[in-house]
């Protein structure tokens, strides 16, 4: 499950939460971990369902040499009432178990 970011790299996709409109099947083919922190971004971040995301080319465990499967990059308005200026969320993916296969680097 890939698609185009905005830079071309391929990136996983997140799919619907399980329930009533995802089938089961398809709901245990996504790494649980990957489920698990896009759901948050969607949560967090309802208006960027697809963030501008960097790859590895080479994955740490198929032998490359970044630890990081991926990084999104979400952009913060901010808060002025809150004192918080506008800013980049960066998430990185791939110092904890993504895959639920106890692949942690």
């Amino acid at each position: 499950m890939a698609e185009l970011r905005p830079s071309g790299a391929p990136g996983p996709t997140a799919p619907p939460a399980p329930g009533p409109t995802a089938p089961p099947a398809f709901a245990s083919l996504f790494p649980p971990g990957l489920h698990a922190i896009y759901g948050e971004c969607r949560r967090l971040y309802p208006d960027q369902p697809n963030p501008l995301q960097v790859t590895a080319i080479v994955k740490y465990w198929l032998g490359g040499p970044d630890p990081l499967d991926y990084v999104s990059m979400y952009r913060n308005v901010g808060s002025p009432s809150a004192n918080i200026p506008e800013h980049w969320h960066y998430i990185s993916f791939g110092l904890s178990d993504l895959y639920g296969d106890n692949r942690v680097h």
